[in-house]
């Protein structure tokens, strides 16, 4: 019988070892290694066939997880031999931009970095044209990965949900930072934990949250963050559960979700989101099913 063994990368700068994931692929007699994400519930997945070897679900493989205490049908998208290489995920968004009628234009970005094989980092840091440079700024509350940021329209960033030691802890906790001190603010919670969801500003400065994941679902849920208000309103589901999707705001002010993930199979559906009825609508499918996408 051939083992293929999943592992997990140690993304830190000073350290390139693997750490082997007890886990092993029945379908074979060589001994492969490859590198799977393990930011998955065990509630999330299904066990393999009664044989303990196949699965009927499209694109996912028969694992032996010891943390999950059974064969489950693993999501072959999450495994994938490209992300073995030590690496670094980070979210830089543009934090202010500041115009009188006397300076020129004058922009900074923040970078926040979501996670590495044993911590999650709360540690945040700022770039400016004239220093060329980053500078240390105030951490994060909550360490977390998988989180959402979102600039609003009074210039202060937005941080949501997102998860911590590696899928085992889900948040609903929300953050924001304000540029003009360098720091962060605990603000009101979401309705729902959440990780690999989308957060898009409006035209009417609101803040669409919708799907990802908690600890064991895939969710279909969103809701409404006024920042006038402090609140978070939950409103009507997505017609289909996902993560890793993307949501696009529209010239017409509508919001376009397209593709992701579930527990069957990768996404090619689209619907759309309107503000003004607080409704979504299915449309044309892509050609594909995809996820961890983009859109422009």
């Amino acid at each position: 019988m051939l083992y293929t063994f999943l592992f997990v990368f140690d993304d830190s700068n000073t350290s390139e070892q693997l750490q082997l994931i007890n886990s092993t692929i029945l379908t074979s007699n060589l001994n492969i290694g490859i590198c799977a994400s393990t930011s998955f519930s065990c509630a999330s997945v299904v066990r393999c066939n009664i044989d303990n070897v196949t699965c009927s679900i499209e694109s996912t493989i028969c694992v032996n997880s010891t943390r999950c205490g059974q064969p489950i049908c693993y999501p072959l998208p999450m495994a994938n031999k490209q992300i073995c290489p030590p690496k670094t995920i980070k979210v830089v968004v543009t934090t202010a931009v500041l115009l009188t009628r006397t300076e020129k234009e004058k922009s900074s970005t923040m970078e926040i970095s979501t996670s590495s094989t044993t911590t999650t980092t709360t540690s945040t840091s700022l770039s400016t044209a004239s220093t060329r440079g980053w500078l240390s700024t105030g951490n994060m509350t909550y360490a977390r990965y998988s989180h959402t940021s979102s600039i609003l329209s009074n210039g202060k960033v937005l941080v949501a949900g997102g998860q911590v030691n590696f899928g085992y802890t889900v948040l609903n906790s929300v953050e924001l930072y304000d540029p003009s001190a360098g720091t962060w603010t605990t603000i009101s919670n979401m309705a729902t934990a959440r990780a690999s969801h989308t957060a898009s500003v409006l035209s009417n400065g609101k803040v669409l949250v919708t799907g990802g994941a908690d600890s064991s679902n895939f969710l279909s849920s969103a809701e409404l963050y006024d920042p006038l208000t402090d609140t978070w309103t939950t409103i009507s589901n997505m017609i289909n559960a996902r993560n890793y999707h993307t949501a696009s705001v529209l010239t017409n002010g509508k919001v376009l979700v397209t593709g992701g993930f579930n527990r069957d199979s990768n996404l090619n559906s689209a619907e759309l989101y309107d503000p003004s009825t607080g409704t979504w609508t299915s449309i044309g499918s892509m050609n594909n099913g995809r996820w961890d996408h983009t859109a422009s």
